[in-house]
């Protein structure tokens, strides 16, 4: 092994110690903590899995730690102009596409993040899903991290809303035909939407749902969301000189319950579209 291959396994261990919950100090004395975290090596430009220490995936709420991460093979990052919600935004978007074959004529899947997330949620297995010949699209929402929300604020961060981003989104792609939506946590509420949405029908195939919140709130749901203190903390935070400040006090509450958003906005964000879930309503879909 060259000193330099040995010198980049060394820096990316400490790396990777420095962003877990546990501490570089306590993970070097366990014994299992070599399980805990796996790395990859490259040869020849393509990616290879080191037989030593097998690669360590970053689990999807790791959002700023994927996000910093190589994408995968066939990743691009692009903006498309959509119209929805009575406005326009310039959704930034993933794209992942075949790296052995044109990606005309490739099928459509479009991916779904939860909150806080943006794209970087499925970067384990959107380079995967495009070497099986597929053209994967992982939408941003706004406010989590990558699409601006509009001025008007006419985006409320609800499934109804976010659903009709995707149709926006669809419409502005031209995809006559989408093999299947994937929506990971809370973006499977969007998918459902989407699934029974009659605009889609003919055009959306199959549906898959990751670690889906399902349609039955737990039962501490009820007892500790509060709607009014949520809506209170977003008028709040768009405040001119303490909207920051109340910004950054909610982004630190979801940290600590080991949720990582791009941005504090983001993080804070997660608490509003948490308390503004219509589980009856999704229920019913």
């Amino acid at each position: 092994m060259s000193r330099s291959i040995a010198a980049n396994r060394v820096f990316n261990t400490f790396r990777i110690f420095s962003r877990s919950v546990c501490s570089a100090d306590q993970l070097t004395q366990s014994r299992h903590s070599q399980r805990l975290f796996k790395m990859e090596t490259s040869t020849g430009g393509e990616r290879q899995m080191s037989t030593e220490e097998p690669r360590r995936f970053a689990r999807p709420d790791e959002v700023d730690y994927a996000l910093k991460q190589d994408m995968g093979q066939g990743y691009t990052r692009r903006t498309v102009q959509i119209s929805a919600l009575g406005t326009k935004y310039n959704m930034v978007y993933g794209e992942w596409v075949p790296v052995d074959r044109p990606v005309e004529g490739c099928p459509a899947v479009i991916c779904i993040h939860g909150t806080p997330a943006t794209e970087g949620a499925f970067r384990p297995i959107g380079s995967r899903i495009a070497s099986g010949g597929y053209r994967v699209l992982a939408v941003n929402f706004p406010g989590m991290g990558y699409t601006e929300i509009d001025p008007e604020r006419r985006y409320n961060h609800t499934t109804p809303d976010k659903a009709e981003l995707v149709k926006g989104f669809i419409t502005a792609l031209r995809l006559e035909s989408v093999a299947m939506v994937i929506g990971h946590s809370l973006g499977g509420h969007v998918v459902g939407k989407l699934s029974a949405d009659p605009d889609l029908e003919g055009i959306v195939q199959s549906a898959c749902f990751l670690c889906g919140t399902g349609v039955t709130p737990h039962r501490l749901y009820k007892k500790i969301n509060s709607p009014v203190v949520s809506h209170l903390m977003y008028k709040m935070m768009y405040l001119p000189y303490i909207g920051w400040m109340v910004m950054y006090f909610f982004a630190q509450i979801v940290r600590r319950w080991g949720f990582r958003g791009r941005t504090h906005e983001s993080q804070a964000l997660c608490i509003y579209e948490v308390a503004g879930m219509n589980f009856e309503m999704d229920a019913e879909t």
